[in-house]
């Protein structure tokens, strides 16, 4: 196996640890997710940089490398969604949680459609900037938890118009990345037309 294939399987066996430690909360347990979050990340990078450099590139590469980031953004974005920011409030609306839900079933679907038939359709420059733009709210949102919880436990100076200053920021941030979700996929259903076609054609001619 090569060496971004392990590096995928890694962000895919830190994702449990970082949900985890999300749902326990607390100042603690939040640096502790944000430190895993941050590994996660960095393993993105590298896998993508070191499969492109080496030419290391693998089917098992290009299906499991953007499931890994699903999962761990959908992990993220589920556990935010049961974590109160205030009592009675949660981190992120869960309808959010569910638009980027849908969204990640039908690609993923059609991936593994299109690998059932040997083609492939890669990641385009919108893809990718959905995973960048989602991947830097989670890990936002994650340092505002851990920061507020330090500061708002150590009595320090954390104003309500500041903290609904952050709210705001980091939904605004996550709201666009929910809509270059939706841009991308719009964009990989356009770009697997073709496929989506003959396959239709094929199960018509059975």
């Amino acid at each position: 196996m090569t060496l971004p294939n392990k590096l995928t399987l890694t962000r895919i066996a830190l994702t449990p640890l970082f949900v985890t430690a999300l749902v326990i909360g607390g100042r603690w347990w939040w640096s502790v997710a944000l430190l895993l979050g941050l590994a996660a990340a960095v393993t993105d990078l590298i896998d993508g940089s070191l499969a492109r450099k080496h030419d290391a590139g693998s089917a098992f590469g290009e299906f499991a490398d953007p499931l890994a980031d699903k999962l761990f953004v959908l992990s993220a974005l589920v556990a935010f969604s049961v974590v109160d920011y205030t009592p009675g409030s949660p981190v992120v609306p869960f309808w959010l949680t569910l638009i980027v839900l849908w969204r990640e079933l039908i690609v993923t679907g059609l991936r593994a459609y299109a690998a059932h038939r040997r083609r492939s359709v890669p990641a385009s420059r919108l893809g990718k900037a959905k995973t960048l733009l989602q991947m830097t709210a989670v890990l936002a949102i994650v340092a505002l938890l851990a920061l507020r919880a330090h500061l708002v436990t150590t009595d320090a100076l954390w104003s309500t118009a500041f903290d609904q200053a952050c709210r705001i920021g980091y939904l605004v941030l996550l709201g666009l990345a929910v809509l270059q979700s939706l841009v991308s996929s719009v964009d990989y259903l356009i770009r697997a037309r073709d496929l989506l076609h003959t396959g239709a054609a094929g199960d018509e001619d059975r």
